[in-house]
């Protein structure tokens, strides 16, 4: 699942049992393949979709889910527009923590 706008979604998904913890880079065996069963093959704003919500910036990154939390990163104020990328030096990047069931942002740093 890899973050391209300024927002992030999670569908119906459990993160309650360990088998859905993806803790590293492309999940649980490093493979890109979820252990998760009966999961939808549709999704859509209305359609198998718990929660969305806006970021504070743009990210390529996987999540990580654990323990009830998911951790993305993503970046602001440089590279937004590779024809006119900006200052260097205005780049900010986030880490930032939400919660898995509502989508509310915890932390970010």
């Amino acid at each position: 699942m890899y973050v391209r706008m300024f927002s992030i979604v999670f569908t119906a998904l459990s993160l309650s049992t360990a088998s859905a913890e993806w803790i590293r880079f492309r999940g649980p065996n490093g493979n890109g393949i979820s252990t998760a069963t009966n999961m939808p093959s549709e999704w859509s704003a209305k359609r198998n979709m718990r929660w969305s919500v806006k970021l504070p910036g743009v990210g390529h990154s996987s999540p990580i889910a654990y323990k009830n939390r998911i951790y993305v990163t993503c970046y602001s104020g440089y590279g937004l527009d590779r024809h006119a990328p900006g200052n260097k030096d205005d780049l900010k990047r986030h880490l930032v923590c939400l919660n898995a069931d509502t989508g509310q942002i915890i932390w970010q740093k």
